[in-house]
Order: C-alpha cells, then sequence, then structure tokens
C-alpha cells in the first residue's frame, strides 16, 4: 500500500487533473473558482450525478458558472439540447416572439471530460471495465411513508434504480444567477416565475417537455427568469429511453 500511495499517479490517487488553478496550457479554456459553491444539492447521494455548480471567471476575468456532474452516457448533453432547441427557435417566424437567450442560460463551453490518456472519464474506466455484480439494478430502500388516509399505516417501498454507465460532464454558462429559493424579494419572485411561464411555452411550442421544474432551477438574474438544467428535456414525441423522471415542486 505504501508503494502504491508513493507511486501511484495523481488520477489513481483521485485528483482531478482536468481542473487547473492557473494557466499552464495554451488554447485550452482555463476556469478559476473564485467567488465558491453555489450548489451540492444532492451531490453525495449514492445514485445521483454528484452536481455541484461553482462561480468564478475565465483567463479574460469573464464571469461564469462551472457545472460539474456525472450524467449517464447515452443521454444527450445539456449544451447540446440548449443549441438545438434554439436552432428550432430561431427558425420559427412568429410576430413577438420572445427573446430565447433572455429565458434560458447561454453556454460557454461543454464537454466530456477526458482523462490524460485521452479516455472518458466515466464509471466504467474507473472501475477497469467491470460492472456491478447486481446485473445493472441496485434495490434501495428509500424511506418509510406514513400514508395519510382514515387510518393511517407505514408503508415501506422499494424503488430499484439501473445502475448506468456514467460519464463525467461540464458545462460553463455567463449568466452567475440566484435560485428562486434564495431570492427574498416579492417583486422578484413573481418577475421570475412569470418570465418562466414564457420559457416553458417556448419549449412546449417546439414540442417539448422540461420534466425537471422546481425552485432551484428557475434562475433570477439582473431583473429577470430563466429556466435552467434542461438535461431531461426532451421531445413529446420521443420514446422513453430512460426511467421516468418524477418532475419538481411546480408541476
Amino acid at each position: 500500500m505504501v508503494i502504491f500511495l508513493t507511486c501511484a499517479p495523481e488520477e489513481q490517487l483521485g485528483y482531478d487533473t482536468t481542473m487547473h488553478r492557473f494557466r499552464n496550457s495554451v488554447g485550452q479554456y482555463q476556469f478559476v473558482i473564485d467567488v465558491g459553491l453555489l450548489s451540492n444539492f444532492a451531490a453525495d447521494s449514492l445514485l445521483g450525478r454528484g452536481t455541484r455548480v461553482w462561480s468564478g471567471s475565465f483567463e479574460d476575468g469573464t464571469p461564469a458558472v462551472l457545472k460539474d456532474c456525472w450524467v449517464e452516457c447515452d443521454r444527450k448533453l445539456e449544451g447540446d439540447i440548449l443549441a438545438t432547441l434554439r436552432e428550432e427557435y430561431a427558425k420559427l417566424t412568429a410576430p413577438n416572439k420572445p427573446n430565447f437567450d433572455n429565458h434560458f442560460l447561454r453556454v460557454i463551453v461543454h464537454s466530456k471530460t477526458q482523462l490524460a490518456g485521452g479516455a472518458e472519464d466515466d464509471t466504467q474506466e474507473m472501475m477497469n471495465g467491470e460492472v456491478p455484480v447486481t446485473d445493472n439494478w441496485l434495490d434501495v430502500v428509500e424511506c418509510n411513508y406514513k400514508l395519510q388516509r382514515s387510518h393511517p399505516h407505514e408503508a415501506e417501498y422499494i424503488v430499484r434504480h439501473a445502475f448506468k454507465r456514467r460519464c463525467h460532464y461540464r458545462i460553463s454558462f455567463r449568466e452567475v444567477a440566484t435560485p428562486l429559493y434564495k431570492v427574498v424579494n416579492l417583486q422578484d419572485h413573481m418577475a421570475a416565475l412569470r418570465d418562466t411561464i414564457t420559457a416553458i411555452g417556448i419549449l412546449h411550442r417546439l414540442g417539448y417537455v422540461h420534466r425537471d421544474i422546481s425552485s432551484g432551477n428557475i434562475l433570477f438574474h439582473e431583473g429577470r427568469g430563466r429556466l435552467s438544467d434542461l438535461e431531461f428535456c426532451r421531445p413529446f414525441s420521443e420514446p422513453g429511453a430512460h426511467d421516468v423522471r418524477a418532475v419538481g415542486h411546480f408541476s
């Protein structure tokens, strides 16, 4: 063990070699975390996406937000979804249509991360190509629910979660915004909800559904509301290739 800890490369020791605090190369995006962690809700969940959101800036001083998460490898990336929606919306010829960029976040750059050898940083690579002995399924007891009926009783539910291959993904946005649950001014709340309704209308007009609306995914930035976290967004007509998604508090 001592020899391994002494000789092992940084990646095997758990260091994220794709993150750099200072500029050390040419032609790469270098992100410096200068403010701190904006969100890490449920980031340590066993079956979650490990999502953490940081605020900071790029080399030229441009303020930005970095979202770091683990996504299912066969799922379409959030940056690609936003690009597709923007392209399809630009083709609409309706008069006085709302500005797309006023209601959604603007992507600076996004990609799956790669290890030093060029391999994708994913759960399969972390497990040396092995698969879970549970045959791709884990039985997880979520919690005990007390059903509020005429005769309340406890009921335990066993929820089956698919253990799918996940890839390390990063995406950066221009807007350093505030989630709705941290907004204290009632007028700002109403403005954010008004713009969110418009954003949902844009999605429905394009034939898409968001599938994950919550107070954490509604953001307030410079007097306007923006709808974020579109990684679960998909067309109405698209067959379900993934588990059913339970939508948030405002559904």
